[in-house]
């Protein structure tokens, strides 16, 4: 819901989760507020409007997103981070008339954002190449997480939970891990997406689909002949929507719809009609590869994704499409998009 009347800053429509990060920035805004102004509090409450926004000052916000410290780590905002909450200021003020910015506010909106992204480029220009400390702490291998399937394969296979009607605790746990972990290597892994998908009928989904709906289904046919991801809120517009699922994945899914007594795919684990939020499927990733990687990794979806784009086959084409773009002084988007002009319809199976 758009209750903040919030603008795309780069003029598209606004995904269903792009205005949920954008919400959830602002709040976030809100809070750092409240927590570093130290002076007397002209505002008494910090309400999101655009009133308020003038009457803090840009001044007064930029210096709070340098003050402010995590209260658990002690650590103050990442550069992204600022970048991050600075953009979800200006998605909420593109919706401001005009002659409602009495403080310039607009103006200095944007001349910080375009300073913070310049430290932003310029970071990662820096360490194009580079590990991190935090890279290689959550680093882990393809191999390590095909393994960890395969071991949480046999463990259900041990358990018999294919012949079972009805599944513990333990049971249920075991095999929600072993979903989670088939989600995000028999298909080229996406990020935290699988949290909220539903599961709809294909004749039903035939009918919503005419409306480009913003959500993301596990769509199944008659008898489980077909089945597919559908993918309608992710968090980048123009990319693959629709996902299909290999044969060894499909009868994982399969057995794992059958115990979930719900709409969803993933479900609390003690409330199985119940789906779960992202910091709770979050930990569900992190469970589910445990073990995995270095001393106290948290393994979640960035790094899978990383372990994915980081095997040799997949790096020399990536490294290879890069090498010829930048002797032609462009990016690979754009040679496909412009230049190439090619369709890309990525097949799964």
């Amino acid at each position: 819901m758009n209750e903040y009347n919030l603008k795309s800053t780069r003029g598209n429509n606004l995904s269903a989760n792009s205005i949920k990060q954008y919400n959830s920035g602002l709040n976030k805004l809100i809070e750092i507020l409240k927590t570093t102004h130290k002076e007397k509090n002209p505002l008494v409450v910090y309400n999101i409007s655009k009133s308020k926004f003038c009457e803090i000052s840009f001044d007064r916000i930029t210096q709070s997103l340098n003050e402010y410290k995590n209260p658990k780590t002690k650590k103050g905002l990442s550069q992204s981070r600022k970048k991050d909450l600075l953009k979800a200021v200006k998605a909420f003020v593109l919706g401001w008339d005009d002659d409602e910015d009495k403080t310039q506010f607009k103006e200095n909106l944007e001349n910080e954002l375009s300073r913070q992204y310049a430290t932003y480029f310029k970071t990662i220009e820096n360490n194009v190449g580079k590990k991190t400390e935090k890279d290689l702490k959550n680093e882990v291998s393809w191999e390590e997480l095909i393994k960890r399937r395969e071991a949480l394969r046999f463990s259900c296979k041990a358990l018999m939970l294919k012949h079972k009607e009805t599944l513990s605790a333990k049971e249920y746990k075991t095999l929600q891990n072993l979903a989670i972990s088939a989600v995000y290597t028999y298909v080229p892994p996406r990020r935290n997406i699988f949290r909220e998908i539903k599961i709809i009928d294909k004749k039903q989904f035939n009918k919503v689909k005419k409306t480009n709906p913003e959500e993301n289904f596990l769509v199944i046919s008659a008898n489980w002949r077909e089945a597919f991801f559908y993918f309608g809120d992710q968090k980048s517009s123009g990319h693959q929507k629709i996902v299909h699922i290999p044969k060894k994945l499909k009868k994982i899914i399969k057995l794992k719809v059958k115990h979930s007594h719900s709409d969803y795919l993933f479900t609390k684990v003690y409330k199985r009609d119940a789906g779960v939020n992202t910091n709770t499927f979050g930990k569900y990733i992190n469970e589910t590869f445990r073990g995995l990687g270095g001393k106290d990794a948290k393994i979640g979806c960035v790094s899978i994704r990383k372990a994915y784009d980081s095997r040799p086959e997949i790096r020399e084409k990536l490294l290879e499409a890069h090498k010829i773009a930048e002797s032609m002084g462009h990016s690979v988007n754009t040679a496909i998009t412009y230049y190439s002009k090619i369709k890309l319809k990525i097949a799964m199976t």
